[in-house]
């Protein structure tokens, strides 16, 4: 988590890694962060193991290696915000209704009937890529409770389509992967020839 830390005249930008009970440091050299900026950790546990091995392969200093994890914006003290995406989901009473009866509402029967081939969820893109125009369809879609909007993270996947799908390799590709996965955990020099 970053906080903002008096130094010298200045106030900069700390990472906090953990909290210890004691320290070397006599109490007088000790500083109070003037304010801790995030809430929650802005690095996983794998993001900080792996900063951490880094910084002892390489003997380089923890702070600056976890410095170059973050953005710019981040490093410079700007609040951390959460860009989210919305999609739309068909909600089981929209499963269960036949788009071609609604002949009075063919915008709404043309965008029913695509969130049904698309139960995983559409984003907004795909959907105005079918329909133009879908967005009055859309809302009254949800006021008959037919489809939902939901809302998530875009650095994370779409909660409902979290399938990854392995690439297909060739014969060559595959005793890479082999040859790889069985150094897992030791130290060992790779080299291809292409």
């Amino acid at each position: 988590m970053r906080v903002r830390v008096p130094f010298g005249r200045a106030h900069l930008v700390g990472l906090l890694v953990e909290i210890a009970e004691h320290s070397t440091l006599t109490h007088e050299r000790l500083k109070v962060a003037d304010v801790v900026l995030d809430e929650v950790p802005l690095l996983s546990s794998e993001q900080l193991e792996l900063a951490q091995w880094a910084s002892q392969y390489y003997h380089y200093p923890i702070g600056e290696v976890l410095a170059a994890q973050l953005p710019v914006l981040l490093r410079q003290g700007q609040a951390a915000r959460l860009e989210t995406l919305r999609a739309w989901y068909p909600t089981p009473a929209g499963l269960a209704v036949n788009p071609s009866l609604l002949t009075r509402a063919p915008r709404q029967m043309a965008l029913l009937a695509f969130l049904q081939r698309h139960p995983e969820g559409s984003l907004p893109e795909s959907v105005a890529a079918e329909l133009p125009e879908w967005r009055p369809a859309m809302r009254t879609l949800i006021h008959k409770g037919w489809v939902e909007e939901r809302e998530f993270a875009s650095h994370a996947p779409n909660p409902e389509n979290t399938a990854v799908v392995a690439p297909q390799l060739n014969s060559a590709q595959h005793a890479a992967v082999e040859t790889v996965a069985a150094a897992f955990g030791r130290f060992r020099l790779f080299c291809s020839m292409v």
